[in-house]
């Protein structure tokens, strides 16, 4: 382990956790400006890397909670002598840990920020939306193609289930791409940052669990018209899915692609009264 003094040289990236620290200062201050976060706010970092960002970002924030995995960067980051006085790291595993439980610690919904590993983007995703009754909003970096799939719109490649099951629970904002040559080691791929805003109304779906397992169901055959692609969902019969359609006005002659995210909410909820009687 490297020595306590704040010169200390950090931990080298390692490929098994996807680490690239974001190591270019203008590119964090940009990040920082975009994503607007308030003097007063608690912000939650995941995955703090060797803190580039997190130090800067302390200083346009009350207070910075950083969740980091890797316990020799934890240790690192603790004991450099770099850090702000208002930044806490903590070991902890962002797919882990309990948003719903932070949330209640520090008295606020969340606000968080982070540089994502590739590998483990997606499945954060969808935790961070399960528990998105705790969270407020989220500045997230993407890889390029995972967020162009998340901002896709209907009738297009990258539109499916990231795209409708994101858009359903957030608004989201494009804030700006970021060249691999802005990380350390440098990426094959160029990166996004989307900020997500969580929308505190009640859904307009009535059954989130069944409109997702709709979604998923529907874009395992994208190419299908949708009463192929979902026959024997909950049991259903293709006529019995061109009826639900047509009672909601949507096309049964439409493929999962075509359908916009409010089609899939209709449907979903026409699909929760049928499945209910």
């Amino acid at each position: 382990m490297n020595s306590m003094a704040g010169k200390a040289i950090p931990p080298y990236a390692k490929k098994a956790l996807g680490q690239n620290f974001l190591v270019d200062l203008n590119i964090v201050r940009k990040i920082i400006r975009l994503a607007g976060f308030d003097k007063d706010d608690i912000v939650v970092e995941l995955g703090v890397g060797q803190g580039a960002l997190t130090r800067i970002l302390a200083h346009n924030v009350s207070k910075v909670i950083g969740l980091e995995k890797d316990i020799e960067l934890v240790e690192w980051l603790i004991h450099s002598g770099t850090l702000p006085e208002n930044v806490e790291i903590r070991k902890a595993d962002m797919l882990e840990v309990s948003y719903r439980e932070l949330s209640k610690e520090i008295g606020r919904k969340l606000k968080l920020i982070g540089n994502l590993p590739y590998n483990i983007s997606s499945p954060l995703l969808f935790k961070i939306i399960d528990e998105r009754v705790a969270i407020e909003e989220a500045v997230l970096m993407f890889q390029k193609e995972v967020a162009a799939r998340i901002t896709a719109v209907p009738g297009t490649k990258a539109y499916g289930v990231l795209s409708i099951v994101v858009q359903e629970c957030a608004s989201v904002t494009h804030l700006m791409d970021v060249p691999p040559q802005a990380f350390r080691p440098v990426p094959k791929v160029t990166s996004s940052v989307l900020k997500l805003r969580f929308k505190q109304e009640k859904l307009r779906t009535k059954d989130f669990i069944l409109f997702k397992a709709l979604v998923k169901k529907a874009f395992q055959k994208r190419r299908k018209v949708l009463i192929n692609a979902l026959e024997g969902f909950k049991g259903l019969k293709k006529e019995q899915i061109r009826e639900l359609m047509e009672s909601c006005n949507i096309d049964s002659g439409l493929r999962p692609e075509d359908l916009s995210v409010h089609d899939f909410e209709k449907f979903a909820n026409c699909l929760k009264d049928f499945v209910d009687k």
